[in-house]
């Protein structure tokens, strides 16, 4: 049976906490045969291998020859791990019975649950507080707790004591960045998982509880200071804004400059070796950086092997308009008889909208993610195939509609493209297409990127981690189907998933109303962050 959830964390020495995590697990309510644990022993000298061994004989022990740190051994644990969700965590930690059977099934509620934590008691010093997430000042750096740690909302971060996370998604982002000495990969991991468009939840009805630093509170107060200011810098250059870094490291040092006036403690022999040492580090993970274009076959091939992301409801205002482009074709046309193609058929957010209007559908992707996820709708009039090269496996003139959404932006090769849907559409047939472009804030302060890092190279997209291969006009569209006849043009917003506007000139709240009841008006038509064409082949 497959597993639901890969239970995972290090140990090093302290078996008498092992045992009490272990023995928690084992009192969980969720289902054992959908549960696995995995233990990376870090080289532990006392016990703690062949206990677990003897006494816990269902736990996966993957015993290491030397140290190898939290994140590192996390890595190694997310590579064995058949989980559908990963819970990385430490040995310090216990549960309440219920807590992965409330966790589990809230972050199956929404598909855009990237990461998700319940409430940490935590225990140091004899002293017991609420923890287990946080966010960060994207100006000082400073962590800041949240106001009320008994509502559910987004964060920044998860604490990595009690942070689950889809399997999918880890090994996507290429796990941790083991750059982290100590503190801030799980930080880290929560911006990179945000950068995807997914969120970062905090979710105070599944409880659980820390016995805090009880591996880092052992090691010398200099190598401490250390590892956390050897991470935080790594932290800035990683994430912050290139406006915002020297805010943050200012920030930073006028912080030690008040330890060591206030508390006679100085930390600028741990602060100034992390810059210098930071400075030669290269991020790891996927990040938005100037490369040079990639090739056709390598792009084809990521998208091969690539996961789609976007929620199923995350383009309501695109529905709102392929609405109007449906009912356009109904009005004069029988369309229930008609084949459709969706070219490009994602997760299958369209689907639902479609099946209403037409008759026989056949959706196509190179994505193998994207063909299992839009098989889960079960329509029975839906033919559902995994195509691995650009020419399409159709024969001339089979089908009366091709759709293809946010597609053509992606493709190697749109010229050939853009042959091979009109060759496989019937005469008289029809090609709706929507691509994004160019010619407001949102779209304009796309062009500058791409000009900054080259062509090809932006990521701008974030449910689609694959990135653009260009930009395109309404002229450039219009010139590929000028064989055609062009039926109706349209541009529109259809939801912010996409980059925020440069200068935000209204409150996110309005979104709706800019982005469709404006969009009804005939001269606000011209203009939007997408473009739509509805053509006919003659």
């Amino acid at each position: 049976m497959t597993k639901s959830i890969s239970i995972i964390f290090p140990t090093f020495n302290n078996w008498s906490l092992t045992e009490q995590c272990l023995r928690s697990i084992n009192k969980l309510n969720y289902p054992k045969d959908k549960t696995e644990i995995i233990v990376v022993d870090n080289h532990s000298k006392d016990r703690t291998v062949p206990n677990i061994k003897k006494m816990f004989l269902k736990v996966k022990i993957l015993p290491q020859k030397s140290n190898l740190g939290f994140a590192k051994a996390i890595n190694v644990a997310a590579k064995k791990a058949e989980g559908y969700f990963l819970f990385i965590t430490n040995n310090d930690v216990t549960f309440t019975p219920d807590f992965f059977d409330k966790l589990i099934t809230f972050a199956n509620s929404d598909p855009k649950i990237g990461v998700c934590g319940g409430k940490i008691t935590t225990t140091m010093a004899n002293i017991k507080y609420l923890d287990g997430a946080a966010n960060i000042s994207k100006l000082t750096s400073r962590l800041k707790k949240l106001k009320n740690y008994q509502k559910v909302q987004e964060v920044d971060w998860i604490s990595g004591s009690g942070l689950l996370i889809k399997r999918k998604v880890f090994s996507l982002l290429n796990e941790f960045d083991t750059n982290f000495p100590f503190y801030f990969e799980d930080l880290d991991l929560c911006l990179r998982v945000k950068n995807l468009g997914l969120k970062v939840i905090y979710y105070p009805k599944a409880i659980m509880y820390h016995q805090q630093s009880s591996t880092a509170g052992k090691m010398p107060k200099k190598w401490q200071n250390d590892v956390w200011y050897e991470g935080k810098v790594y932290l800035i250059k990683k994430h912050f804004p290139y406006w915002s870094k020297p805010i943050a490291i200012l920030s930073q040092t006028f912080f030690c400059l008040y330890i060591l006036i206030a508390k006679r403690q100085n930390r600028f022999n741990s602060f100034l070796p992390a810059l210098r040492k930071v400075s030669r580090y290269k991020p790891q993970g996927p990040q938005v950086i100037k490369r040079a274009r990639i090739t056709k076959k390598q792009i084809l091939a990521y998208y091969s092997q690539g996961e789609v992301f976007t929620a199923r409801n995350s383009a309501p205002f695109q529905q709102v308009i392929l609405k109007d482009f449906y009912q356009l074709l109904t009005t004069n046309y029988p369309t229930k008889r008609w084949h459709i193609l969706e070219f490009g058929v994602g997760h299958g957010w369209n689907l639902p909208q479609m099946v209403k209007y037409f008759g026989k559908i056949t959706g196509v992707d190179i994505a193998p993610a994207a063909i299992s996820e839009s098989k889960e709708y079960k329509f029975r009039k839906v033919d559902l195939k995994l195509i691995k090269e650009e020419k399409l496996p159709f024969a001339d003139n089979t089908f009366d509609l091709i759709v293809a959404c946010e597609v053509l932006e992606h493709v190697p090769d749109l010229e050939f493209t853009v042959k091979e849907l009109k060759r496989v559409t019937k005469f008289n047939g029809y090609i709706l297409v929507s691509v994004p472009v160019y010619w407001n804030l949102r779209g304009i302060s796309k062009k500058i990127m791409e000009s900054k890092l080259g062509e090809g190279t932006w990521e701008p997209a974030r449910s689609h981690p694959g990135g653009f291969e260009r930009f395109l006009t309404p002229k450039t569209i219009r010139d590929y189907f000028k064989d055609c006849q062009i039926i109706e043009t349209r541009g529109a917003d259809y939801g912010n998933a996409w980059s925020l506007p440069s200068i935000p000139l209204y409150p996110k709240s309005w979104t709706p109303f800019f982005e469709v009841t404006l969009g009804k008006i005939p001269f606000i038509k011209k203009f939007g962050l997408n473009f739509y064409l509805l053509a006919q082949k003659e």
